[in-house]
């Protein structure tokens, strides 16, 4: 048993679930779904999730849904609000705006106009369940530390993949507009969602900046991040493997830490010159306790 109170397998196999769920948000999740994929029987798969995070599954997939929404309100403006609200799963505008306002205290048009991120994450840091016995790919460092991220402000702009000829034909308008002046200024972020699916992510390459500078225009984009928890893996190895690594971080490291992946993307932060044959990185995934007093606030 954990100190939590529920066994340490329970907790990774809830865990488990939630990465399918988040990867995978458009699916018609139900209960049996669900444990199926837990490999657990119904009642003791709804006992357990219940348990763990405080909430159905059903309702975890509708707040799933109302922080990607969030996400899409701000940094995909050619959807309409109309349009963000039938991908969350709501029949109405105003049904979703209801659900919007109980989970963000704002209304999604204003929520949309302030710009504003998703703020309140869990005040104490999350605790990561003992991962000793997992063998950690080569170039990542074991044991991440966990810490407070942000708030941070940058200029982004969107790529096709984290690929090398991707991300150096990217650089280009981000290294023209203003040069790093110290190492740990460039990054590459994504969504959590879709990480296993093989849906289209949002890929953007990040330049950090002072929040009162504007972008210098398209296709530099505005981008920030409110202040989270992140888990912190330090990287040394050819810049090709970093996306390996990053997947790996989301797809092993956090379900096997019993954590969840938070609405922030995960971010990677380039220290030193860019040499195409070994870098150095910091990878920081934004990360969840499971039972988020928040989550299950929000998902009433």
């Amino acid at each position: 048993m954990t100190q939590r109170g529920v066994g340490e397998l329970a907790w990774q196999i809830v865990a488990e679930v939630l990465l399918q769920m988040q990867s995978d948000l458009d699916r018609e999740w139900t209960l049996l779904d669900a444990s199926r994929v837990a490999g657990y029987e119904l009642h003791h798969f709804a006992h357990s999730f219940r348990s763990i995070v405080g909430v159905p599954p059903s309702r975890y997939v509708r707040q799933l849904r109302l922080e990607r929404a969030a996400h899409e309100l701000i940094f995909e403006l050619e959807r309409s609000v109309t349009e963000i609200a039938r991908r969350a799963g709501y029949g109405s505008l105003e049904a979703f705006s209801r659900a919007f306002r109980r989970a963000y205290a704002i209304a999604p048009r204003r929520f949309r106009r302030e710009g504003t991120q998703r703020v309140g994450a869990s005040a104490a840091a999350p605790a990561p369940l003992a991962s000793a016995s997992l063998e950690f790919p080569k170039g990542l460092s074991p044991g991440p530390v966990i810490e407070q991220l942000g708030p941070l402000h940058g200029w982004s702009v969107i790529i096709d993949s984290f690929d090398l000829e991707d991300v150096f034909r990217g650089l280009a308008p981000l290294l023209s507009a203003r040069p790093p002046t110290a190492p740990w200024q460039l990054g590459g972020v994504s969504q959590p969602w879709g990480w296993r699916t093989g849906a289209a992510k949002e890929m953007r390459l990040v330049r950090l900046v002072d929040a009162r500078e504007p972008p210098p225009g398209p296709p530099l984009l505005p981008w920030r991040l409110p202040c989270g928890w992140f888990a912190r893996f330090e990287y040394r190895g050819p810049p090709e493997e970093i996306v390996e690594a990053c997947a790996w971080i989301m797809g092993v490291w956090v379900p096997r830490s019993g954590l969840r992946a938070a609405y922030a993307p995960l971010l990677s932060l380039l220290g030193g010159d860019l040499d195409p044959s070994e870098t150095n990185a910091r990878l920081y995934a934004a990360v969840e306790p499971l039972r988020s007093p928040g989550l299950a606030r929000d998902a009433r």
